[in-house]
């Protein structure tokens, strides 16, 4: 099976501006939004990059997986850009199926992250044979061989993966419950409690509460929770005793990145 190579001098001028379409009919994995655990273990090794003028080294070796994906193949980074002169370098990683039955593009957000062990932001960016269609996201980090920066690694991206999936959640608040605080004075506590719902199965979704007066933002939290309800607590404390009210701004996202937003004002107890 051939496959096409990418062209380190087009990834560069182009950056990576979205996930790249996939032409034709759809296949039967993108019409079902369905998502399942993906895990993919690089063992990795350093090499120059093939094609001047780039100098730097590039992973290379093989990789193992399981359902949605290949068992095994091979695996290599095709390609990176920077999006500025501060941004961290971004990587294109080509993951081919020893069996024949296609293969994924996955987008690593930044290659330090990962190389920190800390964890990067991965998306694919394009599947071909039987992964045509497929999408996902998650977090890949670097395990290094004794220590030695540039001898053997293993990479290891977690996240979840399957067919299309336009649908953002259902998010609204249920209850909300101001308190007004002993300590420290003129502080508020809040009991929010909102209900957040995914029409996908399985991932996990997030959400990120805010908490504003004005534009001056008193206090915010996120997190990652199952579908259903979720209560959260947060303080705050207004600039003045003469401030009424608040405002709460819910943010939700799915496995896929598909956004939704809801807000509501408060009025304070006296």
């Amino acid at each position: 099976m051939r496959r096409k190579r990418f062209s380190w001098v087009a990834l560069v001028g182009i950056g990576f501006a979205g996930v790249v379409a996939v032409s034709g009919v759809a296949s039967t994995l993108a019409a079902r939004p369905t998502a399942s655990p993906i895990e993919l273990v690089f063992l990795a090794r350093h090499e120059p990059f093939p094609d001047p003028p780039f100098t730097a080294v590039r992973h290379v070796g093989t990789f193992t997986s399981g359902p949605p994906f290949c068992e095994s193949g091979t695996a290599e980074d095709a390609g990176w850009a920077r999006h500025g002169p501060k941004s961290e370098t971004s990587v294109l990683r080509d993951y081919v199926c020893a069996d024949g039955s296609g293969s994924l593009v996955l987008w690593i957000a930044s290659l330090p992250a990962e190389h920190r062990g800390a964890g990067s932001e991965w998306r694919i960016e394009q599947g071909s044979g039987r992964y045509e269609g497929m999408h996902g996201r998650g977090t890949s980090s670097e395990e290094r061989s004794g220590g030695n920066t540039q001898g053997p690694a293993t990479i290891t991206s977690n996240g979840f993966a399957g067919g299309a999936d336009t649908t953002a959640p259902s998010l609204a608040f249920t209850r909300v419950i101001p308190t007004k605080v002993r300590r420290p004075a003129g502080a508020y506590s809040i009991r929010v409690t909102f209900f957040l719902r995914d029409d996908v199965e399985g991932p996990p979704v997030a959400y990120k509460l805010g908490v504003t007066e004005g534009r001056r933002v008193l206090a915010s939290t996120t997190g990652t929770t199952a579908p259903g309800p979720v209560s959260t607590t947060v303080q705050i404390q207004p600039s003045s005793k003469r401030v009424r009210s608040v405002d709460l701004r819910l943010h939700g996202s799915d496995w896929i990145g598909n956004e939704v937003s809801t807000a509501r004002s408060l009025k304070l107890p006296r």
